[in-house]
């Protein structure tokens, strides 16, 4: 069975009403800030809230993170809220055991990318089951289409309009895997991304 959120009696609750839509990311990188930020739109059913991790780049230390801010907040799965845990698999088998260990008896959704989160941006362009050697070769192949894009560079503008196209692309990749019988997450399912689930979270609310 999953783990439980503690939930704090408290006589004033000062939260917003619009059901939240919590985001970690590992440690300073702005990148996934940037485009979830974007998702935010004024008069929207909900309301998106980002976590900074600081340093805090290993699985256990975020979770640890996001489940304190959960309780500190008074944030409730039967009021909509919900939690999302977004990071990199890096062609790591042992990032993805631990990962799939932690998400096993977590409340916060695990959003995995492997080798990276810019596979999510690669597919508004291309569908592609070439395999990447590390995040790198991720980052040229996103020049190809984004000229000179690099880390903590806001494109949300750029793919806004091609969303639902990188959504259909991320479900034949899961397609894909699953008919290898690869299971998830995994460093052998390269490229992959959960980001999907998060859009369609966002979407839910409103």
């Amino acid at each position: 069975m999953g783990r439980k959120f503690d939930k704090k009696s408290r006589n004033v609750r000062n939260r917003r009403q619009k059901p939240v839509i919590l985001i970690t990311a590992e440690g300073r990188n702005v990148t996934e800030t940037l485009y979830f930020r974007s998702f935010q739109e004024q008069h929207a059913d909900y309301h998106i809230e980002i976590l900074r991790q600081g340093h805090v780049t290993d699985p256990e230390g975020m979770l640890e993170k996001i489940d304190n801010y959960w309780k500190d907040n008074d944030l409730s799965e039967e009021r909509g809220d919900i939690a999302f845990v977004v990071l990199d698999l890096d062609c790591d088998q042992n990032k993805a055991r631990l990962v799939k260990k932690l998400a096993a008896k977590s409340k916060p959704v695990f959003i995995a990318s492997n080798p990276c989160f810019e596979v999510w941006f690669l597919l508004h362009f291309r569908f592609s089951t070439h395999q990447f050697t590390g995040n790198n070769e991720v980052l040229r192949s996103l020049n190809d289409y984004i000229p000179g894009y690099c880390k903590n560079m806001d494109v949300s503008g750029t793919l806004k309009n091609t969303t639902d196209h990188a959504m259909a692309n991320a479900e034949k990749l899961t397609k894909h895997y699953k008919t290898l019988g690869f299971d998830w997450p995994s460093a052998d399912c390269n490229p992959r991304t959960d980001v999907p689930v998060i859009i369609n979270a966002i979407r839910e609310r409103n």
